[in-house]
């Protein structure tokens, strides 16, 4: 919960953690789904339990429409343990499409699928 004490809301993708709704239901809201919906998320017939994936956290975005971000998200990484840093994956194209390549799409899903947190940069 430290993590989140200095921002106003987190949004937790396609599903609600139970235990930090329970610390402020307003705070932390499911993400809507539909931008991933556009880009052809399909709802898992398996969900790894939020502990036990293997990422903190995935970001994979267009340095076209996050201009800036990317240096920005890096930085903020110095703040956690050296151990836990390459537990974040921050992954950047340099142009977006309106549709992604299979190998896109995949990686894509996979941080979504492997990661406790996606973030979620405005823009």
């Amino acid at each position: 919960l430290q993590t989140y004490k200095p921002v106003n809301f987190v949004f937790m993708f396609g599903y609600l953690d139970e235990e930090l709704a329970k610390e402020d239901k307003h705070k932390y809201l499911p993400f809507p789904l539909g931008p991933a919906l556009l880009r052809g998320w399909k709802t898992p017939t398996s969900v790894v339990p939020t502990g036990e994936r293997q990422l903190i956290a995935g970001y994979r975005g267009s340095s076209q429409t996050h201009q800036g971000m990317m240096e920005k998200m890096k930085k903020s990484l110095q703040v956690l343990p050296p151990i836990h840093r390459d537990k974040v994956i921050l992954e950047e194209r340099s142009k977006w499409t309106f549709k992604d390549s299979d190998e896109d799409h995949n990686r894509y899903l996979f941080l979504l699928q492997n990661s406790r947190f996606a973030v979620a940069p405005e823009g």
